[in-house]
């Protein structure tokens, strides 16, 4: 290749000079454009995988709260479970303590929890010693703990300004229409007359 120095006289270079000369250029002019490009494609990629994954997050996290907010709503209202003498005001109850007979009822699997001798025994039904015990009008304290009877001692000396208390309104006798829902209500459809699996008003089947 032949060019002018300075002073106007021509001299060549050689080969491996203008090989040299090639690859800068080419490389400079591929550098600034094609790698250019490339780098914005990655860039342009890497922000839609970034946007991709914060929705999926985000959908994601919305459906685990609403379930979530959905089972709490399941286990906190239980009123379809309370028995038709149990009292009204409480959306959920787990247990009820019954200061007159010095006994619980355990709402969620209906059973009455009674002491016999040292222990404490799970039933359906009520003792016979317990007989002449009316339901419908005893006073019932909602507990909502695990295995409130471990502290009997505590709730028996706690509760003990409702025995004989007849003042308390139950389900049966509600005009709530959430009650409804409560087998033995007057107004649940295929009535009972305030009978609930056959117990009588003393707990007795």
């Amino acid at each position: 290749m032949q060019i002018e120095d300075s002073s106007g006289a021509c001299r060549y270079l050689p080969l491996s000079k203008i090989q040299d000369f090639r690859f800068h250029y080419i490389s400079s002019v591929f550098s600034g454009t094609v790698f250019e490009n490339f780098n914005s494609n990655i860039k342009f990629i890497s922000m839609k995988k970034l946007v991709i994954s914060s929705v999926i997050i985000f959908f994601a996290v919305a459906a685990a709260n609403n379930s979530e907010a959905q089972v709490r709503l399941n286990v906190n209202v239980n009123i379809g479970s309370q028995p038709v003498w149990g009292p009204v005001g409480y959306d959920y109850a787990e247990y009820y303590y019954l200061p007159d007979i010095e006994c619980y009822y355990y709402v969620p699997r209906r059973e009455f929890v009674y002491l016999s001798g040292n222990r404490w025994v799970f039933s359906a039904s009520l003792p016979p010693r317990y007989r002449n015990y009316d339901l419908y009008s005893g006073y019932k304290v909602v507990i909502n703990e695990p295995r409130p009877y471990l502290h009997f001692t505590q709730d028996r000396e706690r509760y003990s300004r409702y025995r004989g208390d007849r003042s308390q309104i139950i389900i049966r006798n509600s005009n709530d229409p959430k009650y409804y829902v409560v087998k033995g209500h007057p107004k649940y459809r295929g009535d009972d007359n305030g009978r609930r699996k056959g117990w009588d008003k003393h707990g007795h089947h």
